[in-house]
């Protein structure tokens, strides 16, 4: 499934987030300069994705103790585009190191909220056949090796939306996620580490919501 235009809608307080200033609620005014770039970086985003459905014992090279209760899976690419970061690097180049910054959270953020709503989407679709999503698995994370890049990234097609990697795995563009989700009849126990932690501020705390795990940039 092809999605040429995913819509994203960006809060002041989740590009906050990845500029450093954690979960902690924002009750102050918006910085105009922050808020300013940030309307900039929106019109840069361009998001994408690409879905595909496998089904885990059909896969030999497939972790099967990672999706062993799920019926069918779904791989994900998501991309922003290249546009934002193209702007990133030249002001970076330029000298203007804080709109860069902003616009790199801009770009950070949007493509994880590109990648929440197509989960979300699925979660629904899925819902309806009694099915319930698992946490992201993405090479790099989840028990999920770097080395898995390559098998997820044909599995999902990502090529159709111009993604590319090299031999070091690092995807173009580099605001790119690509991860799988299974879908179990059983409802999977989401928490996780941060469950336990008491540091409730911490920037890279996130709730969880169905469909959604952790954030992978």
């Amino acid at each position: 499934m092809l999605l040429p235009q995913v819509p994203v809608s960006l809060k002041y307080e989740q590009v906050l987030r990845y500029l450093g200033h954690g979960n902690q609620s924002f009750s102050g005014k918006p910085d105009r300069f922050i808020t300013e770039t940030i309307t900039r970086g929106r019109a840069l985003l361009h998001p994408a994705a690409v879905v595909a459905d496998m089904y885990p014992h059909e896969q030999e090279v497939w972790p099967q103790r990672l999706l062993k209760c799920c019926l069918k899976a779904s791989v994900v690419a998501v991309t922003v585009g290249e546009t934002i970061e193209q702007e990133t690097n030249r002001l970076f180049q330029i000298g203007e190191t804080a709109a860069a910054v902003i616009l790199d959270a801009v770009a950070t953020a949007g493509v994880e909220a590109a990648a929440d709503w197509v989960v979300h989407i699925l979660a629904q679709q899925n819902r309806g056949r009694g099915l319930f999503a698992t946490p992201r698995y993405g090479p790099g994370y989840g028990g999920l090796a770097m080395e898995y890049l390559p098998t997820l990234y044909e599995l999902a097609g990502a090529q159709q939306i111009g993604i590319t990697f090299n031999q070091f795995y690092q995807m173009t563009p580099v605001k790119t996620l690509l991860f799988v989700v299974g879908w179990s009849i059983n409802k999977y126990d989401h928490r996780s580490n941060c469950d336990w932690c008491s540091k409730k501020d911490c920037q890279f705390r996130k709730i969880w919501e169905e469909g959604e795990d952790q954030g992978v940039l």
